[in-house]
């Protein structure tokens, strides 16, 4: 198996203090990995963990890797007294099951960390004849099911520090890409003037597996996109995505990962080449450099600059363009969007350092006639850091950068 993700490593996450918040969003995303296709799954994870009622709800028409078929009640705990824990949220549930029909429902209990006497609970608990079943799961339940799910694997990796060589998850790649900035950028704005290959892309994750090129000016725009694309669909249809999700970054990883499973996701770039014979059960993105692709290749071309200052306006950015005691107008938006013409000049445009206005663009975007990206952070970064004198945005360092008038 390509991820690995040792036993221990699950126990010693479960100790954390942020796990309870974040352990039903890794039982979710599992679940969607492996079962694919279930009719209902619900597990509120982060704040929604302080929410009445189960912990998760599972509905899923067939048995798979040990998961019940039909409705299923899950508990999920990270409390050292496995045990305790477990018949604490048992007896809970069998004297107030909260409308649910226990005689058609199997009970789940499920915790991440290791749990010798599972079987045994789960079967006497079981012999009680309250609910159709009673079942429970724990680190080592876990860990199969993250054999068949790297995507999932890959995510739980970053989460915990423990990263695999040559993958990324796609949903991490996209915080990345947020969090490049200060203040955060919106993925949105990867998708401004891209409404024919936004549509191109979803009915791509949407339909059957197939290979497709992407033409843009570097991983990291191409990446973006693709996420981007997923944060458009229905809450109920991003998680499944997200399961699939992975960047791929050479031809070892990929191999690797084709070979785990059917179906999954896997944004390649040119070094990941030749496909592997079995990567025609994956939808497989490949990114080209503008102008390489084939025919049938999605093309992402730079949108119009008054695309770009309508999206910030949409954004509520109207009120930061006013700065120096003057409203600045669509035509001075747009030369500050434009860094070439600084970098040629030597000249802080608008009042503004020629620090302030460089330090955003990243060195792999010099040499490519600076993507219209670029031009959307430099844009949304003026807006975002407007304050009661003027624009204040933060140096590397943390400290204020100075207005010029």
């Amino acid at each position: 198996m390509y991820v690995l993700i040792p036993a221990e490593h699950l126990n010693v996450w479960a100790s954390r203090y942020t796990t309870p918040a974040e352990f039903p969003r890794l039982v979710r995303l599992l679940l969607w990995a492996v079962l694919r296709t279930p009719r209902v799954i619900n597990f509120p994870a982060d704040e929604a963990v302080r929410y009445q009622g189960y912990d998760g709800q599972l509905d899923n028409a067939t048995t798979k890797a040990g998961l019940p078929e039909g409705l299923s009640v899950w508990e999920l705990g990270t409390n050292r007294d496995i045990k305790a824990k477990a018949d604490e949220d048992y007896e809970k549930r069998t004297k107030n099951s909260v409308g649910i029909d226990r005689a058609s429902t199997t009970f789940v209990f499920a915790t991440p960390r290791t749990w010798p006497g599972k079987a045994a609970w789960a079967q006497a608990r079981s012999d009680e004849k309250f609910w159709r079943r009673v079942l429970a799961f724990d680190a080592e339940d876990l860990l199969q099911w993250m054999e068949h799910s790297p995507a999932v694997a890959v995510w739980f990796g970053r989460l915990t520090g423990l990263t695999p060589r040559g993958v990324r998850d796609l949903q991490g790649s996209l915080e990345d890409y947020r969090l490049a900035t200060q203040p955060a950028f919106d993925p949105a704005g990867a998708l401004i003037g891209r409404q024919l290959q936004v549509e191109s892309m979803i009915r791509i994750l949407t339909s059957d597996p197939t290979a497709i090129e992407l033409e843009a000016a570097n991983r990291e725009e191409a990446e973006a996109f693709v996420g981007a694309c997923i944060t458009t669909l229905p809450q109920d249809q991003q998680d499944p995505q997200w399961a699939r999700a992975l960047c791929v970054d050479d031809s070892d990883a990929l191999r690797q990962v084709a070979a785990t499973g059917e179906q999954f996701l896997l944004i390649v770039g040119e070094g990941a080449s030749p496909l592997p014979a079995n990567a025609r059960k994956h939808t497989i993105v490949r990114v080209v450099p503008p102008g390489k692709g084939s025919a049938a290749a999605i093309v992402l071309a730079d949108p119009k600059m008054r695309q770009l200052i309508d999206w910030v306006e949409r954004q509520g950015a109207l009120i930061a363009m006013r700065h120096c005691g003057g409203a600045m107008t669509r035509q001075e938006a747009l030369s500050v969007c434009d860094a070439r013409t600084c970098a040629q000049d030597h000249r802080p445009p608008l009042g503004l350092s020629l620090k302030l206005r460089l330090r955003w663009l990243r060195p792999c975007w010099w040499g490519l006639g600076i993507p219209a990206i670029a031009r959307i952070k430099r844009l949304w970064h003026l807006c975002q850091g407007q304050t009661t004198h003027g624009l204040r945005p933060q140096s590397d360092h943390g400290r204020s950068v100075p207005i010029h008038s």
